[in-house]
């Protein structure tokens, strides 16, 4: 078991991670820079997952003195913006590795699992990630968070384990609607999603009741496809908290032929 310390100002990141990580890993998340420092000033942590964009202190301020002060830490950088072209600047900086959103859930599981490694020497995780990329999604998330629980390691579970990826979604051109949302899906099949929404923003629940086509971008392991989808159906996942965030089912209803032929894939492997 290792320490994670996630700071980033969209809680669902923070979420979407927490529930990655924490069934095998101890987990803090926090949404700044100034309260990440006290818990790494009061314990070791072996990696450190942090957004470049945080209000305050920046997180590649952060990142910055983490390397400094807290050496033994990995730090894997998250951000909005393709910094492919700048990853030997963060190498040299002294950055581990860097997630660029939308990102797959793999993805972030097998980065993990290489910067636990290289500061344990933990030979599980380099087991633990390949069997995740050969499709073993035997393993329950941890109890209490999510939605929707089925019994650990039924066939059900580990087709909806293995379909947790984050999406983020935007009205078609011309609907008069907020900017994107983002969240996860809870279970896709090849005519329909059932998507969560956290809605930890305000404008989030603009969307919920909406019946116009959405454009949906996921993330899957062989990379992002997109899509046009229109809800069908949407329910509060906590009735009478509409705060808490709300599930919605929609159907798929374009996607060119390279997205199909990546979605397809994806959903064979899953069996």
């Amino acid at each position: 078991m290792a320490a994670i310390l996630i700071v980033d100002d969209d809680a669902v990141i923070c979420e979407v991670l927490y529930d990655l990580f924490a069934e095998e890993h101890l987990c803090h998340t926090v949404e700044s820079a100034e309260r990440a420092l006290p818990l790494l000033e009061s314990g070791h942590y072996d990696v450190a997952v942090v957004d470049i964009s945080l209000p305050g202190m920046s997180g590649l301020e952060l990142s910055g003195l983490i390397l400094q002060r807290w050496p033994e830490t990995a730090v894997i950088v998250v951000t909005g913006i393709d910094y492919r072209q700048y990853s030997g600047e963060l190498t040299r900086m002294g950055v581990f590795d860097y997630l660029i959103k939308p990102f797959q859930l793999q993805e972030a599981q097998g980065k993990l699992a290489k910067a636990v490694l290289k500061r344990e020497h933990w030979p599980e995780a380099v087991r633990e990630s390949a069997e995740r990329a050969l499709g073993s999604y035997g393993r329950a998330p941890a109890q209490g968070r999510g939605w929707g629980r089925e019994r650990r390691g039924s066939p059900r579970h580990r087709a909806r384990r293995a379909a947790r990826l984050l999406f983020t979604a935007a009205p078609v051109a011309g609907a008069a609607l907020p900017a994107a949302l983002i969240g996860h899906t809870h279970d896709i099949s090849r005519t329909g999603l059932a998507l969560v929404v956290p809605c930890v923003r305000e404008s989030d629940r603009a969307f919920y009741g909406r019946a116009g086509a959405l454009r949906l971008t996921l993330g899957l392991p062989a990379g992002n496809v997109e899509m046009e989808a229109t809800p069908a159906r949407y329910d509060w996942i906590e009735a009478g908290f509409p705060g808490k965030g709300f599930l919605m089912g929609a159907r798929i209803t374009r996607m060119d032929d390279d997205a199909r032929a990546l979605f397809d894939q994806y959903l064979g492997a899953l069996g």
